[in-house]
C-alpha cells in the first residue's frame, strides 16, 4: 500500500486502467474530507486531460458542518487520483 494525503491508496489503483466503469470503488472525496464508496457510472477524460469518475454513493453522507450532503444513490465526480481503492465486488 502507498499514502496519499495520509489516506492508503492499493497499489492496484496505481496500475489500474482509466475506465473504471461498472465498478465499486472507494474515493476521497472533497480534499480528503470523505472517504465514500459507490460505483462508477461514468469514467471521462475532462477537458484538460484529467480523468473524472462519476460514481453513485451507497451511503449517505455529511460534511463541512453539514453544509454539503448527499444521500445514498445520488452522484458526486470525483478525479481519477483520489480513487483509493477499486472494490472486489458491489454492495448487496
Amino acid at each position: 500500500l502507498c499514502y496519499y494525503n495520509t489516506m492508503m491508496i492499493d497499489e492496484r489503483v496505481q496500475n489500474m486502467s482509466w475506465n473504471l466503469e461498472g465498478k465499486r470503488v472507494m474515493a476521497s472525496y472533497l480534499s480528503n474530507e470523505v472517504a465514500v464508496t459507490g460505483t462508477v457510472y461514468l469514467s471521462r477524460v475532462a477537458y484538460g486531460g484529467a480523468v473524472q469518475h462519476h460514481v453513485k454513493v451507497e451511503q449517505p453522507f455529511s460534511v463541512l458542518g453539514g453544509v454539503v450532503k448527499r444521500e445514498a444513490g445520488e452522484t458526486i465526480i470525483v478525479n481519477h487520483e483520489d480513487v483509493l481503492r477499486v472494490l472486489e465486488s458491489v454492495a448487496a
